[in-house]
């Protein structure tokens, strides 16, 4: 019994001085895979972006790893070519613990040098663990820059990202205390948070969220100022219906311009019935379109003024290329809404809401009859609208509560007390304003 339990105590010692180096062989092939996995999926943009490891030196107990970023047809628009990183990796017996600092960039390192005192405010830390996943938390140290007289200060932040071994789901929350110019600006309380599942590069589940606790700019003429400023996003693909729908959703408690103040303003808005496959097909060839733009003014000129010139004309042209793509999301079903419109003014409330949505699947062509036959679109949209508001707010002229045309019965507002109150939406083949039938010619 006693060589026994001798012999696994000397079985399980050799498993643990071992672990180490079983660990980085293990989180040497992940990475590998990671970066395969990466350059798939950048590959699909078009733009050319890659990462590549550079050197990897594997020892027992640690490893080096050099990689870089290709900024692709990017660098024609950042200025940067690439970006070098230098991983420092421990094995431990659960998995491999990565350092990784951005000290190989000529550009960085001089920014740091010139303005940091040479103290580098930004830690990396990635953990591999043996199932595949991986965990990389950054944080950043506050610091402070000057120039020309002003003097700016950031705060320390930290966020926290984890994926799975397929690069499918997605996690990340941080927080970052802000930032302060002088007497002349603040934000502080930025955070986010998000949880988010890939179908495909273009087909997102999940959510994400940002919150800013408040910020403001000194302005002789308009100072600007804001309370607890949130957006949340959320994203829904049904793959059995091949249909993508998702929603944004804006909010604060205040909002303020000069003497103008909004109080608690919120507004929602979605696309919902959104046709999946005509969505990744209208990327796919927006991508193309954009890398190929990125490309001819790269290739163009290296003045960033020219290039900005030549990125916007091209930009026009690349939205008529579009226009047949875009005529394969218009199909039955598909909905845009803004729902939950409201905010309060100091001559009262405002709110409202629009959803507008197909009845059929549409071409561009089939929208030209409209011009003459605005009839035509009680069999094309289904329409409902309501918007509530004091009528000083329109003012002395009594344009919005007239008919603008004959087959009108109502303005586009009713007054009601203060108040201006409009209702539109289409009914059993008919469009009703405020209750009452348009008559469209």
């Amino acid at each position: 019994m006693k060589k026994i339990l001798a012999g696994i105590v000397v079985i399980l010692l050799a498993a643990g001085l071992g672990a180490p180096f079983v660990n980085g062989l293990l989180a040497e092939r992940q990475i590998r895979e990671t970066f395969d996995k990466v350059n798939k999926m950048y590959g699909d943009t078009g733009f050319g972006i890659t990462v590549e490891i550079t050197r990897y030196d594997r020892g027992f107990s640690s490893s080096e790893m050099e990689w870089k970023v290709n900024a692709g047809k990017m660098a024609a628009l950042y200025g940067v070519k690439e970006w070098l990183f230098l991983n420092r990796m421990k094995h431990e017996l659960t998995g491999v613990v990565a350092e990784t600092t951005l000290t190989k960039n000529p550009v960085y390192m001089d920014f740091i040098n010139q303005k940091l005192a040479g103290k580098d405010p930004l830690h990396i830390t990635t953990r591999y663990s043996l199932t595949g996943t991986f965990e990389t938390t950054t944080t950043l140290d506050a610091f402070a820059i000057t120039e020309e007289g002003e003097t700016v200060q950031v705060k320390p932040g930290r966020i926290r990202a984890t994926s799975d071994k397929h690069l499918k789901h997605f996690f990340y929350e941080g927080t970052w205390d802000g930032l302060q110019v002088n007497d002349l600006a603040t934000m502080e309380g930025f955070s986010i948070k998000s949880d988010l599942e890939m179908a495909s590069l273009y087909l997102w589940d999940g959510y994400a969220t940002f919150a800013i606790k408040g910020g403001r700019v000194e302005d002789a003429n308009a100072p600007f100022s804001f309370s607890n400023l949130k957006m949340d996003c959320t994203s829904k693909y049904d793959k059995e219906r091949n249909i993508l729908s998702g929603k944004v959703e804006y909010g604060a408690d205040s909002l303020s311009v000069g003497d103008k103040k909004v109080e608690n303003p919120f507004v929602r808005l979605a696309v919902n019935g959104l046709n999946a496959k005509g969505y990744v097909e209208f990327m796919q060839q927006y991508m193309a379109a954009i890398s190929k733009v990125m490309a001819n003014a790269a290739a163009t000129t290296e003045d960033p003024g020219q290039m900005e010139k030549i990125l916007e004309q091209q930009m026009a042209q690349v939205g008529m290329q579009l226009m047949v793509s875009a005529e394969k999301l218009m199909t039955k079903g598909l909905e845009f809404q803004i729902s939950d419109l409201r905010f309060k003014l100091a001559e009262g409330e405002v709110n409202g809401g629009l959803t507008v949505s197909l009845k059929r699947d549409m071409t561009m062509m089939q929208f030209v009859p409209l011009a003459n036959q605005p009839a035509l679109a009680l069999d094309i949209f289904e329409l409902k609208s309501h918007l509530s508001l004091p009528k000083q707010l329109l003012g002395d002229s009594p344009m919005f509560f007239e008919p603008a045309f004959p087959g009108m019965q109502t303005g586009v507002f009713v007054a009601k007390e203060q108040r201006a109150e409009h209702q539109a939406e289409t009914k059993d083949g008919k469009l009703l304003l405020n209750g009452k039938e348009v008559q469209l010619q």
